[in-house]
């Protein structure tokens, strides 16, 4: 029966009161449901599995390349000229890229161009340091090193823009991650521990945050992996930075003090961050942090003798089965529930 006999049919068939409107769009959703758990059925998850354990060997094959380059390099360096370092660093990279452009053009290989686009992420900043180190510029002040990197994120936000590929998302982040270190560096100038200690768990708590404020973004373009990714980092760096802004020993200054009682109240938010957003890594690692915490300030002030130390184990291992049940609570009810 072709499509207009069948319209034809159904047609005659509502005018004599014969099927109703909700009777067809019940058949129609369920047809439309079977297709769609066909499509996904075990043969599809096997070849998805397939497809992804082959694409893993194409990116881990850009890998072994990028290790054979720079193998290459590192042992002839000294021995190569300052065109052939170019050529075989920048030149490899730019040679990667337009093959991996060229790929992305067709469906068929547009999953092969992400490996030789890997390939060009991996070597440009080999390649721009061989450029600059041709033009006889000397790394050994750090107003160099930011000009480099900046070159490098230019070059990587760049082909982001051009591609619009997700691909370049992660080396952005991390060369602007090492920028804002090296920009920082240079407006503060030489630091005397423990003043640099500080500002370097400073600058690990901002980017911290940042990566959180990037994961939330990316969340609510609904990409999981970047999601998943900047949550995870961000939590890490900030409540590392955080706990080791309090300090690890019992006399504390002003500063050290702070956060030794501002540290339980983060992580409390970090909690309901979780709960907002519907995030149970972000829940485990504050849970985490949490029991770390109360066996830093266990061994701090409870470490004298060793009845207080006994003690000290104690009230810790009640205090991390609280914070364990506790989470547990967020997760079944907020996170679960809600995601449900």
């Amino acid at each position: 029966m072709d499509k207009n006999t069948l319209l034809d049919a159904i047609r005659s068939a509502a005018a004599k009161g014969e099927i109703s409107r909700e009777e067809l769009l019940a058949a129609y959703s369920q047809s439309a449901s079977d297709s769609q758990s066909a499509a996904s059925g075990p043969g599809s998850e096997t070849a998805k599995r397939h497809l992804n354990f082959f694409e893993a060997i194409q990116y881990l094959g850009a890998g072994v390349v990028f290790i054979g380059i720079a193998w290459f390099v590192g042992n002839g360096w000294h021995g190569f000229n300052e065109f052939t370092r170019i050529m075989v660093t920048f030149g490899s990279a730019i040679v990667a890229f337009a093959i991996g452009v060229v790929l992305m053009q067709r469906e068929q290989t547009s999953r092969l161009a992400y490996a030789f686009l890997i390939i060009s992420i991996l070597l440009m900043p080999i390649g721009v340091f061989s450029i600059f180190d041709a033009a006889g510029v000397q790394f050994l002040t750090t107003g160099p090193v930011v000009v480099l990197e900046l070159c490098i994120v230019a070059i990587y936000a760049a082909a982001y823009y051009a591609l619009k590929s997700r691909l370049y998302i992660a080396p952005v982040a991390i060369s602007l991650t090492t920028l804002f270190f090296s920009i920082t560096s240079l407006l503060a100038g030489p630091l005397q521990d423990p003043a640099g200690t500080t500002f370097t768990e400073y600058r690990l708590l901002v980017i911290g945050l940042s990566f959180i404020l990037a994961g939330y973004y990316y969340m609510l373009r609904r990409d999981r992996l970047y999601t998943a990714l900047f949550y995870v980092f961000g939590m890490i760096l900030a409540l590392s930075a955080a706990i080791s802004l309090g300090g690890f020993n019992q006399f504390k200054t002003p500063g050290e003090g702070f956060w030794e009682i501002f540290f339980p109240i983060l992580t409390f938010l970090a909690m309901y961050f979780s709960v907002f957003v519907r995030q149970t890594k972000i829940l485990v690692i504050s849970a985490l942090f949490l029991m770390g915490y109360v066996l830093k300030i266990s061994g701090e002030y409870f470490s004298t003798s060793n009845y207080g130390w006994a003690l000290a184990i104690v009230i810790a291992g009640l205090l991390m089965i609280g914070v364990g049940y506790f989470s547990v609570y967020l997760n079944r009810k907020y996170i679960r529930h809600t995601a449900a």
